[in-house]
Formats: C-alpha cells, structure tokens, sequence
C-alpha cells in the first residue's frame, strides 16, 4: 500500500485537512515534536490515480523550518568590514535548535512514505516553506515523489479537489523568496554594523542602531505622524443644526431631512449664540432652492487583503495585525477563504449561487441571501487584479454569532455583507 506523507504550515490547518480527508475518522498521534501531532487513516485516490486506496499521514510544521544566516565566521561584529557582507559573505539555511524535533519527525515519517505531499499556504511564502520541508525529507528518503496541493479554503470542495489535483511544486516562487531574504540579511546586516561602529560615542547611545529594508521609510511615516499630533492645537467650535421630519397625509410615510449649515462653523460662541436666537426669533423657514440629481454608486469589488485591512480598522475599529490574526483563525477554522490575496475579481464559473445558498437559513443574511437566490443577484463587479493562486477573501461556510465571538463575528458578517 501506498504511503502519503502530508505536510501542512500549521498543526490547525493539519487538523482540519485530515478531518476532512477522512471524512472524521484519523486517528491522532502525538510525534517526535509535542506541537505537531501526526494524523493517521487511510483514503481512496481511486483506481485511475495510480496509488488507489493510500495510507495517509498528515502532519505539520510551524511556519519556516529553516533560517537564513551568515558563514560563522562572518558572525562577529568586527570580523569584517561591512561591504563584505554585501557580496563575499556566504549565506546558508540550516534548521534552528527549536525545529529539530519537527525535523526529526518529517525525517521519521519521510523514511516510511513513497509520497510527500505538501499542503502549504498557496503563496510564494509557503512555496518556500515548501522547499525547505523537501529538502528535509529528501535528505531522509530520497525516492519520495514530491506532490504539491493547492488550495484556498478549508473546506471539503477545495481539500478533495486539491488531494486529487496535486501538481509539481514551483521552485521559480520559491528562490523568489530566498532572494528577498537573502537581500533583506546582507542589507540590514551590512547598515546595521556599519551604523552602530560609526555612531556609538557620538551620540547618546550605546546600543545597536538597526536598519531595516522597511524599517526606514515606516519611520519617517511614525516621525511625520508624531510631528502632526504635536503641532495640533485644539480649538472649541460652535455650529447650528437644523432637521425636518414630514409625515405624507396620504401614505403615512415620513420622511426626515437634515440641513448643512452652508457657513458650517464659527469659532466664537457668542457669535453663534446671536445667530441661534435670530432663527429661534422667525421659526418658519422658507426654502428658496431645490436641487436634485441623480447618484450611482457602484457595488465594491470583491475583497483583497489590503483593502480588508484597511476597512477593518476605519469601519470597524479593529487594527489590521489583529484584523489578520482573526481573519487567520477563521481560515484555518474553515470559515474564510485564504485571507492573503491580492485578487479583487472571481473566476469565470466560480459556483457564487451556491455559497449563497449557505446562507438562505441565516439568522442574520437569510433573508437577503434568499431575495439574491430569487433572481435578484448580479455578478460582483471585477476588480483588476489576480494574484493567480486565491480567489478574493469571502466567507465558506455559515456561521452563527454562536459559533464565533464577538470579533471574529464582526470581521466575519463584514466580509459575509460585503
């Protein structure tokens, strides 16, 4: 019989692909590493895959397997000017102490498997993990055939299609990654070093003085901000406000105007006080001119990770390190898609109708889902990007406020609205 070993990015997402895969059935199995449990059972790829009826394992690392550091020799503050490590220096990854159990256990299970199967974030961050988890388990079984499963929700669509889809992992997105960290060590190495000899006893300090690739333009945004907070000076203001509400004697419906102080504020509060008191002398208002036109307002296009973040924090309050945590917790709980894309447009065929359907029982959307499964949907506006590996963030299955708390509910009925 065959054996699988598959490899996810998180012990969560492990959890959830074997309980999908077997249907509830895997068996759990704690490994060489306390974190990362192995899950056991047994799955039918079916007489035309090859493999047919397979043994499955799926496990997990944490994240990178490997870090990226600099030839020891090379490690020591003075061991060499500077603009050596900018192209001399060699670099090389290796597994750090706290990842040799998770190692260990790949090794272990790699040693028994004909097949590894890697269940990573599909993004170039996880194609790189990707490599690192191969390199690992080649080095243990060198005849494995490698697999790479792509998907975008933790759902059993998406995880069956996924295991009986998988393709060759790409190693182009994965030296991508290598590159830019590669760049980002010998820069900020290279200017840290450089900075802190130069700097220390000229200045009051005695620590390191860093410098970072994204270190530096986020601090003059920081240095600006703080630079506006403290020139800011606040000043009272007074300003009228005036509404209108009016019944229609025939229908019953009433209708509620507020009206724009067209001088919008003054900041002397007598000045406002004598202006009130002239209206409140001559309470009948007559309105000398209407103006009406007409406003479309074009639907949102589907939601991408920057645009998620950005409305999370300005309409819900939320800060987007949080907002990307929960939303995380969500996908890895399949009740969200990836959230990490920058695709703003859905794929010709994507089955809209039926998620909707999910939601036609809703205590919250079933109304509205139902009214859209009647013949009032429409299909989202195309954003102008596709990142080419997710669909744009939106909700995979229905969810109570029951099911979630309070935040999670919050982020979640936002993305089920939008």
């Amino acid at each position: 019989m065959v054996r699988v070993l598959s490899v996810a990015e998180k012990p969560s997402v492990a959890k959830e692909v074997a309980k999908i895969l077997s249907r509830g059935t895997a068996q759990q199995q704690r490994g060489v590493s306390m974190f990362n449990a192995n899950h056991n059972f047994d799955y039918d790829f079916g007489p035309g895959s090859g493999w047919g009826k397979a043994q499955m394992v799926v496990t997990s690392v944490t994240g990178h397997l490997m870090n990226t550091e600099f030839d020891e020799k090379y490690t020591g503050w003075y061991s060499c000017d500077p603009v050596k490590l900018f192209f001399e220096a060699p670099v090389y990854k290796f597994v750090p102490e706290d990842k040799k159990d998770i190692q260990t256990n790949l090794e272990q299970e790699a040693r028994r498997s004909n097949v590894l199967m890697l269940w990573l974030d599909c993004d170039r961050e996880g194609e790189n993990i990707g490599y690192e988890v191969i390199e690992v388990c080649l080095g243990a079984n060198p005849n494995l055939t490698v697999k790479r499963a792509r998907f975008s929700a933790l759902i059993p669509n998406d995880i069956h299609h996924a295991v009986m889809n998988a393709g060759p992992p790409d190693r182009l997105a994965s030296e991508a990654v290598d590159a830019r960290s590669e760049i980002d060590l010998r820069l900020g190495a290279a200017f840290t070093r450089f900075q802190t000899m130069m700097m220390q006893g000229r200045f009051e300090t005695d620590g390191v003085v860093s410098f970072g690739g994204c270190q530096f333009p986020t601090l003059r945004f920081v240095v600006e901000r703080e630079r506006e907070i403290e020139a800011f000076r606040e000043e009272p203001f007074w300003k009228i406000e005036m509404e209108h509400t009016r019944t229609d004697p025939r229908s019953g419906e009433r209708s509620h105007a507020i009206f724009l102080w067209e001088r919008g504020r003054v900041f002397d509060r007598l000045t406002c006080l004598v202006l009130y008191e002239l209206c409140a002398e001559t309470p009948t208002a007559t309105v000398l001119n209407v103006n009406k036109r007409q406003t479309n307002r074009s639907k949102p296009v589907p939601l991408a990770t920057v645009e998620f973040q950005r409305e999370a924090s300005t309409k819900l309050r939320i800060a987007s390190d949080k907002t990307m945590s929960v939303a995380e917790s969500l996908y890895q709980r399949g009740f969200l898609s990836y959230p990490r894309t920058e695709t703003d447009k859905f794929k010709e065929g994507t089955d809209l109708n039926g998620l909707i359907d999910q939601f036609k029982d809703h205590p919250d959307f079933g109304t509205f889902a139902r009214k859209l499964l009647a013949g009032h949907f429409s299909h989202p506006r195309d954003g102008g990007h596709d990142d080419g590996a997710h669909p744009p963030i939106h909700p995979t299955r229905a969810a109570s406020r029951n099911d979630l708390n309070q935040e999670e509910y919050k982020l979640y009925e936002y993305v089920a609205r939008r």
